[in-house]
């Protein structure tokens, strides 16, 4: 896995030497482990922000899925994580040095927010499943696996922002999501789409 501070992870030192090169000086890295609850409390101690940076290849995404979950729990008011994926065929070295510092930087400004890549993955893999996230069964469905992993946050305004982002996706009121949803227990990294019970709306 990949992450960065404004602290910026990448995975190897190589990584962090070529960031540093090119006057970016907020970059750690895992050295090729997966991001650990440690990894994350350290981090957040020093910086509001972590910026994870991974492949844009199947791979990559099944890793910046599992830095998702691992940085869900430690998202408290004040605290932001955003995800941004490499062109294929590149890594942070040679991307930083074919597009140069002021490119580089505007790439992670353009990094996806927590909400926009839980969604977006969530919708990807209905969608896998032969669901129309946008239909009534898919929204049902999308409910479903959203509200476990937003309970993973800690309360406060960024847990409660994040329902509400999943009520204008799905029609469904704030309230209502969390009376429906509140104990369904889904496997965070398994969960099946198809054959769900539509919640009575």
């Amino acid at each position: 896995s990949e992450m960065c501070i404004r602290d910026r992870v990448v995975e190897g030192y190589m990584d962090v030497v070529a960031l540093a090169q090119n006057q970016i000086e907020f970059a750690v890295a895992t050295l090729g482990t997966a991001t650990s609850d440690e990894h994350i409390q350290r981090m957040y101690r020093q910086v509001a922000e972590i910026i994870f940076c991974f492949d844009g290849d199947a791979a990559g995404r099944r890793a910046a899925w599992k830095a998702m979950l691992t940085v869900l729990p430690h998202l408290s008011d004040g605290r932001s994580a955003r995800f941004m994926f490499l062109p294929d065929g590149e890594d942070p070295d040679s991307l930083v040095r074919r597009v140069g510092q002021t490119q580089f930087l505007v790439m992670l400004d353009a990094a996806h927010s927590v909400a926009d890549w839980l969604f977006e993955k969530l919708a990807q893999d209905l969608n896998e499943d032969g669901l129309d996230p946008t239909g009534i069964a898919g929204k049902a469905a999308l409910s479903k696996a959203a509200m476990p992993l937003i309970n993973l946050m800690p309360e406060g305004v960024f847990r409660q922002l994040m329902i509400d982002a999943l009520s204008q996706n799905t029609g469904l009121s704030t309230q209502r999501l969390q009376d429906v949803t509140v104990k369904y227990e889904v496997p965070v990294e398994t969960v099946s789409y198809t054959h769900l019970t539509l919640p009575t709306i």
